[in-house]
């Protein structure tokens, strides 16, 4: 359970509020058992009268702060905690269990085992929220249940009572309830959205109707049923509740008549603003009437006046139509003239608006025609880069190529001349055999195979220059393909699209050299 409902302070001046109910009910010097004790807000109450409290509160850190205000708070679960081992026999004038039963899961199990904490005469003081609020039945009938951070319909709420189910829980626990107070809120005071749209009077009048239609709370003094005699004694508590009720009805009262007076006002109003204005347009009529008798009797009196005045006026109203005939001409030929004039206008801007597109559009395609050309440009640059370089490597690879032709030539003929050299020296062996001259025999085998070595040296030589002088052929044939493919392609195709754009094409050039086929070798 959230502890932050017990972060007010107890006012005991507001007796519309559960807590100050419950600390006034409770007397001078009890021993009180506080069950979700909170920080304090209660316990600091009640200390304050003399109190002694111990607390129950499973938030560690709430039950830090209430420990100034108590005698011992216990950091626990109470509906786990084992009460008869947690205060050993100890038992208390008042139990409180405010705001505490609804975020339970076994309410009633949970409550019988507090009552055993109760000593004779003791009671238990509990508020819960009642589910058959008006504010509640109005979301109802609208198909709606929703959910909030505090309230009647916390989302921590695990269990709903209206009277009835109150009542029965706390019989259940084998108490009576000796007191029954309530915190009252109109429909439009709660922390639940206030909507009548969409609802009929009658569905209306049904949702607030009763005295449980406005009980946010029900606030319950219980005692054991066999010591049930001893408390009934109406409290403070009660008495302030009942005034406060008294006091509500009275100002329901007075609101209800001051609403009436108000229409009553307002009505008073509307007929004393119609009878101004009959009164005003009585006295135009009575000054009109007035007016009309006196020109009658100026008319009577003057009669051949009034008829030379009546021709002049004929006379000066017929050269008033006729210039008003041509002035109708003149004014139909001007409307003409301006509706021309706004259709022109209107083509005017039509125009106008089609060349500022067509504008923009051209500026669109010179900034990507910008973009794109010093991208070809760039590329030009890396290519002919890239055409560079191979030229170079295409001249080495031609001098290498060249250089190991002329080494291949010289130890080809440098293995011609090496064979002869042996084939005489297996004649002069032959010959040194035949003749019987051992020693010279032995000297020209060594020769031999001195001969022999130097042969396999060359060979070996001869292999490896070989290999290089075939990998230098492999590699001057790719170089060849390479060269022989369509190298200047991107530069005809860059040239010919760069044309279009004859500035640009003249400055490229300017900037860039134009490549050089160089001969296939």
């Amino acid at each position: 359970m959230s502890w932050v409902h017990y972060a007010r302070e107890v006012d005991p001046t507001d007796v519309n509020n559960a807590h100050t109910l419950a600390g006034l009910m409770v007397p001078s010097g009890t021993r009180v058992l506080d069950v979700g004790t909170g920080t304090g807000a209660v316990a600091e109450f009640l200390a304050s009268r003399g109190c002694q409290v111990w607390g129950i509160e499973a938030d560690a850190e709430a039950a830090a702060q209430a420990e100034r205000w108590c005698v011992r708070v216990l950091t626990a679960d109470v509906e786990t905690l084992d009460l008869d081992r947690a205060f050993d026999g100890q038992r208390f004038g008042a139990i409180l269990c405010l705001d505490v039963l609804e975020h339970l899961k076994a309410p009633l199990g949970t409550l019988c085992r507090i009552v055993r904490r109760l000593e004779p005469g003791g009671q238990v003081l509990i508020s819960l929220p009642n589910v058959t609020h008006a504010s509640v039945r109005l979301q109802m009938a609208h198909g709606r249940f929703p959910r909030t951070d505090a309230g009647l319909l916390d989302r921590t709420h695990l269990q709903f009572f209206d009277r009835t189910a109150a009542l029965s829980l706390i019989h259940g626990a084998g108490l009576r309830v000796s007191q029954e107070l309530r915190v009252v809120k109109r429909p439009d005071e709660t922390e639940i959205p206030y909507e009548l749209g969409g609802l009929t009077h009658e569905l209306i009048e049904a949702a607030t109707d009763g005295p449980d239609a406005t009980t946010y709370q029900f606030v319950f003094a219980a005692v054991v049923q066999e010591f049930s005699a001893a408390a009934e004694a109406p409290s403070l508590a009660t008495v302030l509740q009942q005034r406060l009720n008294e006091a509500i009805e009275r100002q329901a009262a007075t609101t209800r008549w001051a609403e009436l007076l108000e229409q009553q006002h307002v009505q008073w109003q509307t007929e004393l603003a119609d009878l101004a204005q009959a009164v005003g347009r009585a006295t135009r009529e009575r000054d009109d009437a007035r007016r009309e008798a006196q020109a009658a009797r100026d008319e009577a009196s003057g009669e051949a006046a009034a008829r030379a005045r009546a021709e002049s006026k004929i006379d000066h109203l017929v050269e008033r139509i006729e210039t008003a005939v041509v002035s109708a001409h003149d004014l139909t030929a001007l409307r003409e003239q301006v509706a021309r004039a706004e259709r022109e206008r209107a083509t005017a801007e039509t125009e106008l608006a089609y060349e500022r597109r067509v504008a923009q559009d051209n500026v669109r395609r010179h900034e990507q025609l910008d973009s794109r050309t010093h991208d070809l440009t760039v590329a030009l640059v890396a290519r002919s880069q890239q055409l560079t370089e191979v030229e170079q490597q295409l001249d080495e690879a031609r001098a290498l190529h060249a250089r190991l032709r002329r080494e291949v030539a010289f130890l080809q003929n440098d293995r011609i001349v090496k064979d002869a050299f042996v084939a005489e020296l297996r004649q002069r062996l032959l010959d040194a055999t035949t003749s019987g001259a051992d020693a010279r025999a032995t000297a020209l085998a060594r020769d031999v195979e001195d001969a022999q070595r130097r042969l396999a040296a060359l060979a070996a030589e001869h292999g490896a220059s070989q290999e290089a002088a075939a990998q230098a052929t492999a590699r001057l044939q790719a170089l060849e393909e390479q060269l022989a493919q369509p190298r200047y392609a991107l530069v005809d195709r860059l040239n010919a699209r760069l044309k279009r754009l004859s500035p640009l094409h003249r400055i490229l050039k300017a900037c860039v050299p134009a490549a050089r086929r160089a001969p296939r070798s």
